[in-house]
């Protein structure tokens, strides 16, 4: 497409210095004194033609020259970080991503243990319902002493399925170890709930 319009710039030109030359021609034949005649112009259109274009090709020569001498400039890629331009540096500061914690295991892997020490009837079994629900694997439910407070001992390597417990039985249930000695009916557990008043 760019050599049509070099090809369009090249005729306007030589059609130009052809009407130009035609011109000059007549304002000469008009100051001759009657009878007198021109002799014929050396200035011919082809002459006008091969020297236009001739100087179009020297001229692209010449800025293909001068494309190879100067060096090409350099890309620059600009960072999409956030930065903060200073008057003699530049910082770039990034937001490191917190890091969650783990979420320790599925309920379906937790093994739940339920005892009842508050003294209401049924209320292990209830509650065990309750956990099943949300995808704990019960192994068992049992009564024990008659204590105030809601308890769940977990096993050392249960830590954190045992914070998730705890919130999954009800406010003000607190974390304790897991005993020394497993309470009957809970040796196949990971957790126990022991369920206070």
């Amino acid at each position: 497409m760019a050599w049509l319009g070099v090809v369009a710039i090249v005729g306007l030109v030589i059609c130009g210095l052809g009407e130009l030359r035609d011109a000059l021609r007549k304002r000469k034949e008009r100051k001759l004194p009657p009878g007198a005649v021109l002799p014929p112009s050396r200035w011919t259109g082809r002459r006008l033609a091969l020297c236009s274009v001739g100087g179009i090709l020297a001229l692209a020569l010449i800025g293909f020259l001068v494309n190879l001498a100067l060096p090409t400039p350099k890309t620059v890629k600009i960072s999409t970080k956030e930065t903060t331009t200073a008057s003699t540096a530049t910082t770039t500061t990034t937001t490191p991503t917190a890091t969650l914690p783990p979420a320790g295991r599925p309920p379906s892997e937790v093994h739940v243990a339920v005892l009842n020490a508050s003294g209401v009837a049924k209320a292990a079994a209830t509650k065990a319902a309750a956990l099943g629900t949300l995808g704990y694997a019960i192994v068992g439910t049992g009564n024990a002493p008659v204590q105030t407070t809601t308890i769940v001992e977990c096993k050392p390597a249960f830590s954190i399925e045992a914070t998730v417990l705890a919130t999954a039985v009800g406010p003000g249930t607190t974390v304790a170890p897991f005993p020394a000695t497993a309470p009957a009916g809970a040796a196949a557990a990971d957790c126990v709930v022991i369920l206070g008043k």
